[in-house]
């Protein structure tokens, strides 16, 4: 096999669990299922995924990785205007990425599992440094730090499932998390504003 025959085979792979996925499927599909769907031998399947778990995670990585490739606020140029707009789309990607793989990311073996809060993490940094970036006064870490976890449930879809509040859409969580960036940003600058009163 040829180095483009297997990045054509590893993608190929990743496609059909990415299709399965989407559909809501329960439960979620078995190694058998990935084979059978793909239309590749059993041995190339395992050769690039020992198991399903490897495969599930491959795919999350892959799928985070891009996703977070999108947004890097520190890169941005152009203003608080230019950073909030950014910022706004990435965390609508980022909410549709994640209803698109509830399935998945509702799973036991994915809800306690490094890489997803990896992408949390990620996600917090995002929002930490663009609220960094966008405000005129200096902030206070442990304070922003604690807007941006809140910011951040906004568009971490697993609460909004167990609530059944799915019909959520983006435009309404992602609303809520830049409305509070900007309460955020405005608390700030009011505290740190000279008092005017004598």
């Amino acid at each position: 096999m040829t180095r483009s025959d297997a990045v054509e085979n590893r993608s190929l792979i990743l496609s059909v669990v990415e299709e399965a996925i989407k559909s809501g499927r329960r439960p979620l599909p078995t190694m058998s299922d990935i084979v059978k769907a793909s239309g590749l031998g059993r041995g190339t399947v395992y050769r690039h995924f020992a198991d399903i778990g490897e495969l599930f995670f491959a795919y999350l990585q892959d799928g985070y990785t891009k996703l977070c490739c999108t947004y890097e606020p520190e890169w941005i140029s152009g203003g608080r205007a230019v950073l909030r707009k950014r910022l706004q789309e990435f965390l609508t990607l980022y909410f549709r990425f994640n209803i698109e793989n509830h399935t998945l990311l509702s799973s036991p073996e994915c809800l306690t599992s490094e890489g997803l809060q990896l992408a949390k993490n990620e996600l917090r940094r995002k929002i930490f440094v663009t609220a960094t970036l966008m405000s005129d006064t200096p902030l206070k870490p442990i304070e922003l730090s604690k807007w941006a976890d809140v910011m951040a449930h906004c568009v971490e879809t697993g609460h909004l499932m167990s609530c059944h509040i799915l019909e959520a859409r983006s435009e309404i969580s992602v609303g809520i998390a830049m409305n509070l960036l900007d309460q955020f940003l405005e608390l700030n600058e009011a505290s740190a504003a000279p008092n005017s009163s004598t």
